[in-house]
């Protein structure tokens, strides 16, 4: 396949990241500094006397209550979207790949003198091949997962993810098609945006297109990872990134804490 090859490559891999981790920057500014703007003080309860193992426990509760709350109520898109497109999809697929674990370590500095290979114990192969190549080899007795990988690789993520993101787009069509006005038309490209970069990442790492195709495949995968960076602070995902976390945090602290609920 006749590519833009290796300059596609540089640009995504040096200008490019440069641009947008800026623009990233600026976003999670604007966003948290929006939040404490509009941040309203509420009266609080008078504070009980609740024990460490108490609090800690009301932690815990806090983030896994609503997760059993949607699989009660919406298991298919608990199952979906929280499990197959979050947990075991992209998490593990971002942070524990072993080519994304080796390029985090060349980009992150080091805090407290610990780089960020130290989660090379926890890394997941690239493809299915690899992943029995390494059980039948014995090569897992050093890994965390063991023989996990033959399900805990990169090929079993991406079709995961793949197949999460298809579900998805498919139940926001159906319901634009039933006028719900909330369905927007950033909703379909984010994960639109996360399908390409699967895709081209999937097309890079096993080399499906030979030549100068795969630096334009891997070049891909880079800058539309980094599109997509650049949108976490306007797009919904900034949800699964900030609100939702510190959302739980906020309700642990007023609810279980300050007022003392179980």
């Amino acid at each position: 396949m006749v590519g833009l090859g290796p300059d596609l490559y540089v640009f995504a891999k040096e200008t490019m990241f440069q641009v947008a981790l800026v623009v990233f920057v600026f976003g999670v500014v604007y966003r948290v500094f929006r939040f404490l703007l509009f941040w309203r003080r509420v009266v609080k309860a008078q504070a009980r006397n609740r024990g460490a193992g108490q609090r800690i426990l009301g932690l815990f509760k806090t983030f896994i209550d609503p997760i059993l709350e949607a699989f009660r109520h919406q298991p298919l898109e608990g199952l979906v979207s929280l499990l197959a497109l979050h947990i075991i999809g992209l998490i593990p697929l971002i942070f524990l790949m072993d080519q994304h674990i080796e390029s985090f370590n060349e980009i992150l500095p080091k805090i407290g003198g610990l780089s960020y290979s130290i989660l090379a114990p926890l890394s997941v192969p690239l493809g299915l091949t690899e992943a029995v190549t390494s059980v039948q080899q014995g090569l897992t007795i050093t890994s965390a997962w063991g023989p996990l990988i033959i399900v805990l690789n990169g090929d079993v993520l991406a079709t995961l993810v793949l197949i999460a993101i298809g579900y998805k787009v498919g139940l926001r069509l159906v319901e634009r098609a039933h006028g719900l006005q909330h369905i927007r038309l950033g909703d379909f490209l984010a994960l639109i945006l996360l399908a390409g970069i699967i895709l081209f990442g999937f097309t890079a790492a096993h080399h499906l297109w030979s030549g100068s195709g795969y630096w334009t495949a891997l070049g891909l995968h880079i800058l539309l990872a980094e599109i997509l960076l650049m949108a976490l602070p306007f797009t919904k995902f900034w949800h699964f990134v900030f609100g939702y976390w510190y959302g739980k945090l906020h309700e642990w602290y007023d609810l279980r804490v300050t007022r003392g609920a179980t």
